[in-house]
């Protein structure tokens, strides 16, 4: 969330880590297309995290895993709420005999406010608006705060100054991280506006 966890799903999927089919929040400009980010896996993960829905964590990862490893290549999932399951989501991966690597992005807590209110400014969004994003955004870090330091350790941790500085470097490790090749596929992508992308 405004942190470049996009950018590196960008990356992993155009190089042949298919990251999933539909975008949660496309960034403004009618880049409905995008296909870099699993909308219904967040999307379930963020009502059970709200308190919206409840099913079982065990038996919903299961289905999830095993219909994108049908393929038998690498894939990889983007969501901000996973974090909290993350430890769930790897007991189950280890059950079925798969590994899981994990790769967060780390940014400065008053920066992604600053890209966020820059975002929400840009898209046109009311007062009210603009304030609910920045109330669950706040909301969020205090989740992903609480488990940062668990999963850290067994995670590649990648700074966002380091997207920005040396994109290339931080693309070839991904892929290297992923066992895939540094390329550049065709995708359905093409370049979003100036800072809406992450």
């Amino acid at each position: 969330m405004r942190s470049g966890t996009s950018v590196l799903a960008k990356m992993l999927h155009t190089s042949g880590v298919p990251m999933g089919e539909v975008m949660r929040f496309p960034p403004p400009g009618g880049f409905t297309h995008l296909e870099w980010e699993d909308a219904s896996f967040s999307d379930a993960l963020a009502a059970r995290l709200a308190g919206k829905s409840s099913f079982d964590l065990q038996q919903f990862f299961e289905t999830y895993i095993s219909r994108r490893s049908e393929s038998g290549i690498a894939w990889g999932v983007k969501s901000p709420f996973v974090l909290p399951y993350l430890r769930n989501l790897r007991n189950v991966a280890d059950e079925l005999g798969m590994g899981v690597d994990v790769v967060l992005t780390e940014r400065p807590f008053s920066e992604t406010m600053k890209s966020l209110e820059r975002l929400v400014s840009h898209l046109g969004a009311s007062r009210p608006v603009r304030r609910k994003a920045i109330r669950d955004m706040e909301a969020m870090q205090k989740v992903i705060a609480k488990r940062w330091d668990e999963h850290a350790r067994d995670a590649t941790v990648i700074e966002f100054s380091r997207i920005e500085s040396d994109p290339d470097g931080v693309k070839q490790e991904v892929c290297d991280l992923a066992g895939v090749e540094n390329r550049e596929l065709e995708s359905r992508w093409d370049e979003a506006p100036e800072g809406q992308g992450g």
